[in-house]
């Protein structure tokens, strides 16, 4: 401050130079009067006024997930009237500008990739006093977006009981993301109904008759700057298909000639294939594997020895593509020969002849033969027997011939047939 004009100086400040430097830290009134070498004084006074130089208060860095709302970033000094300009980096955040006055207005947040989006704000404040605008130390801050993850498609599976499933990993779009799942709770095996991280393997169980279907859902989550976002959950299915028995089927014996009738297969899962395959033995014009029943057909056994063939029979039981079988079942079919006599020659003898005892033979093993006799009473006994006709002596008490006819079976008896 300069004065001018006088002899003497005396300021407010106690200083006697013409002029004076002041600093004041707020804006002050100086007066200094001068005094002439008359005698004579006049005092003025002037006023410095101080702008202060103003600070934005501090604003902390935030994080946000995609598709949440930003509130308005509003800004704060310690210095009222103050002006707030700010800028920011070109990150696709979802704030169509990247600079502004005033206060940050709100916007929905953005982020098409998939690592987080940091966008660095830098604000200052300025206040401006009688044509001068004094401005302050910027200060900054972060708006980051995570990315939002996704989780890759798994596709349903379908297993039979007794499979083992493998474990199922999930993957995703974003690095270090983390997985969490949870199931509908049917009994397809030893398997929680919640975790985190992979599906563990497990063995298949399904104690019904029907396909057991449990629903998995899937959700990927990622953690930045203590912030964790969420992405879409998805879902896909374990089925786990019943396993078929065949009903058991009574092993069978017949003769042979004797029709052999149909054999339909029973299982204890609806819907099921049953397969069969037999033993090539010949008993009879059946093929020797085939696809449901047994057809009925005509027993042949051209041997002399009961015959068996044996069958064995799987189901088949087929659901999205996956087809299960269960244990084989067997049973046989049994013919037994048909017992022929051996012929015996017609015989003739004096009365009072001894006649031999009679053998009876069987092209079968083991066939036991029985006799009956009809016609005349020619000194044998007994009319029926089994096995031989024992000796006995003839006789003849007519004048004519007498004849007795002697009719032979043989029967053969195996599995009580």
């Amino acid at each position: 401050l300069t004065a001018s004009g006088g002899g003497t100086y005396l300021w407010s400040t106690g200083e006697t130079t013409a002029a004076i430097t002041v600093s004041p830290a707020g804006t002050t009134t100086y007066t200094v009067t001068v005094t002439s070498a008359e005698a004579c004084s006049a005092t003025a006074s002037a006023t410095v006024n101080v702008v202060p130089v103003p600070l934005v208060n501090a604003v902390a860095n935030q994080t946000y997930c995609v598709g949440a709302s930003v509130p308005s970033v509003v800004f704060t000094s310690s210095t009222p009237g103050a002006v707030f300009n700010w800028s920011r980096t070109n990150e696709a955040i979802g704030l169509p500008t990247t600079n502004g006055t005033g206060n940050v207005p709100a916007f929905t947040a953005t982020n098409a990739g998939i690592t987080p989006l940091t966008a660095t704000f830098t604000v200052v404040a300025s206040v401006t006093s009688d044509g001068i605008t004094c401005t302050g130390t910027p200060i900054q801050f972060t708006i980051t977006i995570n990315p939002t993850p996704q989780v890759n498609a798994v596709v349903s599976q379908t297993h039979c009981a007794g499979a083992v499933v493998p474990s199922i990993v999930f993957a995703g779009n974003v690095p270090g993301a983390t997985y969490s799942w949870t199931r509908t709770n049917e009994a397809i095996g030893a398997i929680a109904t919640a975790g985190s991280g992979s599906v563990p393997s497990f063995t298949a169980t399904n104690a019904g008759v029907a396909p057991l279907t449990s629903t998995f859902t899937v959700t990927a989550s990622y953690t930045n700057n203590g912030v964790t976002c969420t992405g879409t959950p998805i879902t896909f299915t374990i089925t786990v298909n019943p396993v078929p028995t065949v009903n058991a089927v009574a092993s069978q014996t017949y003769c042979a000639g004797a029709s052999v009738p149909a054999i339909n297969f029973t299982s204890n899962v609806p819907g099921v294939v049953f397969n069969w395959t037999r033993t090539n033995v010949p008993i009879g014009g059946i093929p020797t594997m085939g696809v449901g029943g047994v057809p009925t057909f005509i027993a042949t056994n051209p041997g002399t020895t009961p015959i068996s063939s044996v069958f064995t029979v799987t189901a088949s039981y087929t659901n999205n593509g996956v087809t299960c079988t269960g244990a084989p079942m067997t049973f046989t079919i049994t013919v037994n020969p048909t017992p022929v006599v051996t012929p015996v020659p017609n015989q003739t003898y004096c009365a009072g002849a001894n006649v031999p005892p009679i053998f009876f033979n069987s092209n079968v093993p083991g066939a036991v033969l029985t006799w009956t006799r009809t016609g005349d009473d020619i000194g044998l006994g007994p009319v029926s027997g089994t096995g031989n006709i024992p000796p006995f002596t003839g006789i003849n008490n007519t004048t004519g011939p007498l004849v007795a006819t002697i009719t032979v079976v043989a029967t053969f008896t195996s599995n009580g047939v």
